[in-house]
């Protein structure tokens, strides 16, 4: 395609003092322009700030945005206990 034979430099990691080369890691660490490692790190530094990786957002978050080690963000895991709940209800009423 156009796209891929016209690249002209590598795709490094965003994350502070990593810059592992992305461009033959998996489309996903591509798309975020995270390396497989950073992915899996407990709390990364990104722009002088701990951060996380949600799984459900697929966005860094403040470490504090999240309970303990949990992937998922207090928010995230609010919204799918909310639609848990909801659903729940309707199906009791039945």
């Amino acid at each position: 395609s156009w796209r891929s034979s016209h690249t002209t430099s590598a795709m490094h990691c965003k994350i502070d003092g990593c810059g592992s080369d992305v461009s033959h890691d998996t489309k996903y660490c591509k798309k975020y322009k995270i390396c497989s490692t950073c992915f899996k790190r407990d709390v990364l530094m990104y722009k002088h700030e701990a951060m996380r990786f949600c799984q459900q957002c697929s966005m860094l978050h403040p470490i504090g945005d999240f309970d303990g080690v949990k992937r998922s963000c207090r928010a995230k895991l609010k919204s799918h206990a909310e639609r848990i709940r909801l659903n729940y209800k309707s199906v009791a009423k039945r």
